[in-house]
């Protein structure tokens, strides 16, 4: 109980740090069952985000006025120097902890795992930039079914899914682009199409897998084959479907507020985001790629702003598989707002192959359709400092799969505190 207390001082005192509001969304830092994904997402956002506004208040973006040609790229030698050898590091550092502890760690502890053990590297120049989780003792009593054991294998990239799709809706409802923010959400968002690539350029086809993308190949074919679909999926085909991850704006808006909002001109920020005007609303697509216990899946998210609200609708298709299975996600940011309460709503629902949870046989092949709800409360009831608050998400899921969440039906509860800096 000593270090819960203690980790909920720190924040206490972080967030009444910054008396100002700063942007339109919250950040939290809570708890629930078993770290999940969407935890560990939350609560490294929100510690990225106050490391860099530190570190934004004591080094410096420049050296010099840089009113010259030579200057200009001084200063941008400068920047990028800084950004490849301090900040990228701990943006990357952030990305392999959601991927290794929040990701692959999320699941074993979900299936029953104990005593899970991680190593997290830097990348060059000081490391190479590996990481990897291993499964501890299996509680007594529990047991990994296939759908789990494919789970388990790509929750890394899953984490990251996540942790970018938390991202990109936090840049869109401020309306701006930190830095810092876009190369977070181009190292996490791409973390997939670079796994899948780095498979296919350098590791060799065997009768063994090398790494979770070739064991999530061998997963989902054997899934196919015992139940006697002469379906396959092959790295080849894994690498040409996920550079539709690469059709998103945020993606093109991110890049260049690393190399020329912050890079040639040393700005922090982007500015004002392009969106494309519809009458009193603010529209923007995008599409994106993921992996599931039961084949790829491609999406096509639909972003609305309006009056400091933002509305998206994130339409999935499942890409092969022994069924099509299709889903929809319905979310809401601010949909309330007060001066001491806002709240977020989001429903999901589904159609798709049936989860099999139960013991280690090939589960049978038929669809299902399925759904989750869950509503977050902002509460921030000190009229003197709007700045910190309680923060409270619950809900329910069906049994099935659903992106950071658990596979079985669950409640679904988060708790803890929240805040603007």
């Amino acid at each position: 109980m000593r270090p819960f207390l203690k980790i909920v001082l720190l924040f206490i005192l972080l967030f009444a740090g910054w008396n100002t509001l700063s942007g339109q969304t919250y950040y939290t830092f809570s708890f629930d069952r078993h770290q999940s994904e969407n935890f560990g997402a939350a609560n490294l956002i929100t510690l990225h985000k106050a490391l860099y506004t530190f570190q934004d208040s004591y080094v410096p973006d420049s050296l010099f006025r840089e009113n010259r040609a030579y200057k200009k790229a001084g200063g941008f030698f400068y920047r990028m120097a800084r950004f490849c050898l301090l900040d990228a590091q701990f943006d990357y550092l952030t990305m392999l902890t959601q991927h290794e502890v929040f990701g692959h760690g999320a699941r074993y502890r979900e299936m029953g795992y104990r005593e899970n053990a991680f190593h997290l590297n830097l990348f060059f120049p000081y490391g190479d930039g590996s990481g990897y989780a291993k499964t501890g003792n299996l509680s007594s009593g529990y047991k990994t079914s296939v759908h789990e054991h494919i789970a388990m294998v790509f929750a890394g990239n899953e984490a990251n899914q996540v942790l970018s799709n938390q991202l990109e809706a936090r840049m869109l409802l401020d309306g701006d682009i930190h830095y810092r923010q876009a190369s977070l959400f181009l190292i996490s968002r791409n973390n997939l199409p670079a796994y899948i690539w780095h498979t296919r350029l350098f590791k060799k086809e065997g009768t063994f897998a090398s790494d979770d993308i070739q064991s999530y190949i061998f997963g989902i074919n054997n899934l196919w084959v015992n139940a006697g679909s002469p379906l396959r999926i092959s790295i080849n085909e894994l690498s040409a479907e996920c550079l539709m991850s690469l059709l998103n704006p945020m993606q093109l808006y991110s890049a260049y507020t690393v190399l020329v909002s912050y890079g040639i001109k040393g700005h922090k920020t982007m500015g004002a985001l392009p969106m494309i005007p519809l009458g009193p609303v603010r529209y923007l697509p995008s599409f994106n790629y993921t992996l599931t216990p039961f084949g790829p899946q491609a999406h096509l998210m639909n972003y609305v702003k309006w009056d400091h609200r933002l509305f998206s609708a994130d339409l999935a298709y499942g890409i092969g598989g022994l069924y099509r299975s299709y889903g929809i996600q319905l979310s809401a940011m601010r949909l309330l707002q007060k001066p001491w309460l806002e709240m977020d709503a989001q429903c999901d629902f589904w159609r798709q192959q049936a989860l099999w949870l139960d013991d280690y046989n090939y589960p049978r092949t038929t669809p299902k359709a399925g759904g989750a709800a869950t509503v977050s409360f902002y509460a921030h009831p000190l009229k003197n400092s709007r700045s910190i608050g309680l923060f409270l998400q619950a809900g329910y899921k069906t049994k099935g799969y659903m992106h950071g969440q658990d596979l079985d039906q669950t409640l679904i509860l988060r708790y803890g505190l929240s805040g603007k800096f």
